[in-house]
């Protein structure tokens, strides 16, 4: 990912490190798009989504956003399939509701020459709840929405966004009086 990012936007500067551990910067918008904070890695297993959102709070300017999709409970399960030319992605995905987790087993197939190439993974992720997150949010003197999708497109069942607005508006330019 980071090669492709340093292709897209070579005076980028790039980080690598776990969202969990890297600092965030006074910024007016934290963006976090793909059930990231959802997502449970080896060694993050102490971090909180909650944590996460404490340390994005004190890094927003007056006025500045923070928008992000969570996993919830009811997100998809079963299996599924997409293909195209060259290449198959095969999903198993299962809600254990008592652990409040999704696991997805995702098993990719390439085709490579005469070839084909294959690569598993296992994505873990924790099932949050968007209201209790909200709420935090509201807690730490955000306004806080929850969303279907982002502008009009709808995401799938337990797929939820959370658009929350630090309070003290925009800052805006004071105009010359005459």
């Amino acid at each position: 990912m980071l090669a492709l990012a340093r292709e897209a936007a070579p005076k980028a500067r790039l980080v690598l490190g776990s969202i969990h551990a890297m600092p965030i910067p006074p910024c007016d918008l934290v963006l976090a798009v793909g059930e990231v904070l959802s997502y449970r890695f080896p060694g993050d297993e102490g971090a909180s989504a909650t944590a996460l959102l404490d340390r994005a709070v004190r890094a927003l300017r007056p006025g500045g956003m923070l928008v992000f999709d969570v996993a919830a409970p009811g997100r998809a399960s079963g299996r599924g399939h997409v293909l195209g030319d060259g290449w198959a992605v095969l999903v198993d995905a299962r809600e254990d509701r008592a652990a409040a987790a999704l696991v997805r087993e995702i098993v990719t197939f390439r085709r490579m020459g005469d070839a084909w190439r294959r690569s598993d993974e296992v994505h873990r992720l924790a099932l949050l709840s968007p209201s209790g997150l909200a709420a935090h949010l509201r807690r730490r003197g955000l306004s806080a929405r929850i969303l279907r999708g982002y502008g009009a497109g709808e995401l799938g069942l337990g797929w939820r966004v959370i658009a929350a607005r630090a309070r003290g508006g925009v800052r805006r330019a004071a105009r010359p009086r005459s």
